[in-house]
């Protein structure tokens, strides 16, 4: 099921393109901080769902004019573009509108999973490949980032910091580092690893590697 009728996608992902682009080149705001604003706004929920005012009615920049007064509640100016070549924010827009009608994932979801927009931009290596080909890197990142997340979670839950869970378990600070970045995972390592964890986060085996 996608998150909306195929109709509107390819007006969504030129718009959200256009919304990106004209945030971050035209008024020149630093990507990640815009990612924030619009990934829980309004807005953000009805282009999840194709809403034909804002896939269709609206252009790019009328869409981050509406976003900052329904932020900020304050109207801006619309700045005059020129026609350059399609930016990488515009890329970035681009392919998640694609990734996002595909998985039906929310905007709010995939910035709450700790994807960020600067992520996606240094995805653009992949602009010339398959809209499939970055759905697949795309749900590689969602599911490092739930793995990552659990022993995260379960750490804060149990009141101990990175150092003090790395003293207490015996696995190394850095390791524990990477588990939690999502750049090694933690359901492949030694099982006296993951069991040395789970006793001293008070947790069973299942519970630290095993994902919903």
């Amino acid at each position: 099921m996608y998150a909306y009728k195929e109709t509107y996608l390819e007006y969504a992902r030129k718009n959200l393109g256009d919304l990106f682009d004209y945030a971050v080149n035209v008024h020149k705001m630093k990507a990640n901080d815009f990612w924030d604003i619009f990934a829980g706004s309004k807005l953000a929920r009805a282009l999840s769902c194709g809403e034909p005012k804002y896939t269709v009615g609206m252009s790019g920049s009328e869409l981050f004019a509406e976003l900052i007064y329904d932020t900020y509640r304050k109207r801006i100016d619309l700045k005059e573009t020129k026609s350059f070549d399609r930016s990488r924010e515009y890329w970035a827009g681009f392919a998640l509108a694609f990734y996002q009608w595909r998985s039906g994932t929310s905007y709010a979801a995939i910035r709450r999973r700790g994807i960020m927009l600067s992520d996606i931009v240094d995805l653009y290596v992949l602009h010339e490949a398959s809209d499939e080909k970055f759905v697949e890197v795309m749900t590689g990142r969602m599911d490092d980032k739930r793995k990552s997340d659990t022993l995260k979670r379960l750490r804060i839950y149990a009141g101990l910091t990175q150092k003090e869970l790395s003293e207490v378990s015996g696995v190394s600070l850095r390791m524990i580092q990477l588990y939690e970045q999502g750049q090694n995972d933690l359901s492949k390592a030694q099982a006296s690893v993951v069991l040395s964890l789970a006793k001293s986060l008070g947790t069973d085996i299942e519970e630290l590697i095993i994902q919903d």
